[in-house]
């Protein structure tokens, strides 16, 4: 079953964070749309097991365990995709986000309003 939020997601990534990440773009590479898939599938399925968790904590000691739970699945990833690196490519990526496709040269608007959406600090153009 294909993944319908894969391609824009994509798509939005490449053209605020990074160009790179479009060979992962499934229109041209199918394994990326099937390895997406059942990693997203994954992802999905360990929030809620980890939020099931979080809502039946029944004492302080409990919700502190599952917390730390998310916090080291979420480190776990975080690390594992930062390890993914192109030699010499960090430069090319880091000139292209002080640019236009930084999301604070280009944040994403409320759909209501047409206004721009508030960015985390660590976003936010110097």
């Amino acid at each position: 079953m294909p993944d319908h939020a894969y391609e824009p997601a994509v798509r939005d990534i490449a053209t605020r964070y990074d160009p790179l990440i479009t060979v992962a773009d499934d229109r041209w590479n199918p394994l990326a749309g099937v390895t997406a898939h059942e990693l997203f599938t994954l992802w999905r399925r360990t929030a809620w097991t980890q939020a099931r968790r979080l809502a039946a904590a029944r004492s302080a000691e409990e919700l502190r365990s599952a917390s730390r739970a998310v916090e080291s699945n979420a480190a776990a990833w975080g690390t594992l995709l930062a390890a993914v690196r192109v030699p010499g490519y960090d430069a090319v990526r880091d000139t292209y986000c002080r640019g236009a496709g930084h999301p604070a040269a280009n944040p994403p608007r409320n759909a209501w309003t047409a206004r721009p959406l508030p960015l985390p600090a660590g976003l936010r153009s110097p």
